[in-house]
């Protein structure tokens, strides 16, 4: 783990002030911070939070920064959420209530470039966007039923990076199985 050039699997990448780099490694049970240079700054093990059983078997799948305050933000498939202050000491742990389907599984978090006090939280059915003061509730979600969106899984969730738009421009995709296709396509 404290081996500052090597990762045992890393699963996301979040850039936060200064170009900071941080990077979630699932195998190693922590994150790693590099600066805009990528020189290792340091290593933060979570083992006995990555791997608690109040996790019910959840996997550490997202990692993002929030710009104004440079804390990090680290969630679980099963919908729990680290947040750390910028020295990556714990300041609290929030479990998300979202009814989810049998199937469905947290994927990803992305703060707003526009609002600061916005952060976007993807399934592999929803995006709900909500408050960072307010984490525990959502202020909005797109779902694929209500949509009419069968079969698909979302599969990741950007935000368009702008200074001259008021809004922010939200990306979602989608993996899906097409007759001839080995494998599945982004969509």
């Amino acid at each position: 783990l404290y081996d500052k050039s090597k990762f045992n699997n890393p699963v996301d990448i979040a850039i936060g002030n200064d170009d900071v780099v941080y990077v979630l490694d699932r195998g190693d049970n922590g994150i790693k911070k590099y600066d805009s240079g990528l020189n290792w700054i340091a290593t933060s093990g979570r083992k006995n939070q990555f791997t608690s059983p109040a996790l019910s078997g959840g996997k550490v799948v997202s990692i993002a920064v929030n710009k104004r305050t440079d804390f990090v933000y680290v969630i679980t498939d099963n919908g729990i959420l680290f947040e750390y202050d910028e020295d990556l000491r714990t300041v609290q742990t929030i479990n998300f209530v979202e009814p989810l389907a049998t199937d469905e599984k947290f994927k990803k978090i992305v703060f707003s470039n526009n609002e600061p006090d916005v952060v976007y939280v993807m399934t592999s059915k929803n995006l709900y966007k909500k408050f960072i003061t307010r984490l525990d509730r959502s202020i909005g979600a797109f779902r694929l039923d209500d949509n009419k969106i069968t079969n698909q899984s979302l599969a990741f969730c950007s935000v368009m990076k702008t200074s001259d738009i008021t809004y922010d421009y939200v990306f979602v995709g989608s993996n899906s199985t097409h007759a001839g296709m080995t494998t599945d396509i982004g969509k």
